[in-house]
């Protein structure tokens, strides 16, 4: 039987210091997520893209930052991100769509369109009053 040098024995002590050998293979199944959850997180500070929906579209893909920049595989994240994910972009980019909503002016003068957007109720206002005051949140 070979004999333990005391360096291996010392490394065996702090294998043992880890914890039961089950535990470790279950921490150690969790690195490659998180190291995922923060290459996701650094490329939505440097993009300003949606961590949540980059989360779920880049699932399985070579994401990572370099210097700075982001990438998948090769590719600037920008690139692919219109090239790839065009139908994504404006949740990933948090763009909100404006609404048309069309109605009738009480003053018979036919339909009027107007966008759709938190300050409807100060346009409506202004529209049917003539005032310039916004006291409509």
């Amino acid at each position: 039987m070979p004999e333990i040098t005391q360096e291996e024995l010392d490394l065996f002590e702090r294998y043992k210091g880890l914890g039961d050998v089950e535990e470790v293979e279950s921490n150690l199944s969790e690195v490659p997520k998180m190291k995922f959850e923060s290459v996701i997180t650094k490329a939505s500070e440097l993009t300003g893209f949606n961590k949540k929906v980059l989360s779920k579209i880049s699932q399985g893909l070579d994401l990572k930052v370099e210097d700075g920049n982001v990438f998948v595989g090769d590719k600037p994240i920008e690139d692919y991100a219109d090239e790839e994910w065009a139908d994504f972009l404006p949740a990933l980019k948090g763009i909100n769509q404006k609404q048309t909503v069309n109605f009738v002016e009480q003053s018979n003068t036919g339909k009027k369109k107007v966008t759709a957007t938190r300050h409807i109720g100060v346009d409506l206002v202004k529209s049917l009053y003539g005032t310039e005051k916004d006291s409509v949140n």
